[in-house]
């Protein structure tokens, strides 16, 4: 019985012996492709999970920030991510981009300022003119330079520093609907116009204890006014009215 085992599995062998049962090498070769990058090891490892997760698939933030090693890197993927890169263009005039998620920001070069870094810097700190601000303007001696800010109301327009107002009665204009004139009150300016009450806050009206008109002033400070001298030297009590 084992004879005729032998003698057949010869016989299949001999009749399989002209087909090889490999590939040849130019055959394997179409078969077996390997795309080869200069990228290191974990970063072949890296650009293959960004293709898988995040372009591939849709990823999310936590899954984005496995990937990427540091807040920093996964935020700058991120922003791009989610809605483009807002720096291309390039928007910044004289400075560079820095592309956040529904916006981006200006790092300015030396000598530039704006939201845009489109004006040239005319003032360093806040000696002189208010260091150009249109409402505060705030010194920082160790980048030797200035900042403009606004009140309450208004808002930094592109050119950081004039105010804008952003409602319909921001700080320092207030609506009234009348005016009145006190009794035995007398109009000093000429040509002047009877204010309606509220107007003007920051001017002031200095009063005797008896309630008399001695003096005006301006509010420049929730607790000082600036006034005459000689409006002060006789008097014992005062009493301040805004507007």
């Amino acid at each position: 019985m084992w004879k005729l085992v032998v003698g057949v599995l010869l016989a299949a062998g001999s009749s399989l012996g002209s087909a090889s049962v490999f590939y040849s090498s130019r055959d394997a070769n179409q078969v077996l492709r390997i795309q080869k990058r200069a990228n290191s090891f974990l970063e072949e490892l890296k650009a293959g999970s960004v293709e898988r997760e995040c372009i591939q698939e849709t990823c999310d933030f936590e899954e984005a920030s496995e990937i990427f090693e540091t807040r920093e890197a996964t935020l700058n993927f991120w922003s791009k991510y989610v809605d483009g890169d807002q720096c291309d263009p390039q928007p910044c005039s004289n400075g560079i981009c820095k592309d956040n998620i529904g916006k981006f920001s200006c790092i300015c070069n030396k000598g530039w300022e704006g939201f845009l870094c489109n004006y040239e810097v005319k003032y360093t700190n806040c000696s002189v003119s208010n260091g150009g601000c249109e409402h505060f303007c705030s010194d920082d001696p160790s980048k030797q330079q200035r900042s403009c800010s606004c009140a309450s109301g208004y808002q930094l327009m592109d050119d950081h520093t004039t105010c804008q107002p952003v409602v319909e009665f921001p700080c320092g204009r207030v609506k009234m609907d009348y005016s009145e004139s006190e009794v035995g009150f007398k109009i000093r300016l000429i040509e002047g116009k009877t204010g309606r009450r509220g107007i003007s806050p920051w001017q002031i009206m200095l009063q005797n204890t008896k309630g008399k008109f001695l003096c005006g002033g301006v509010l420049i400070h929730p607790s000082w006014v600036l006034t005459a001298a000689h409006c002060i030297e006789a008097e014992q009590g005062l009493k301040v009215r805004l507007g």
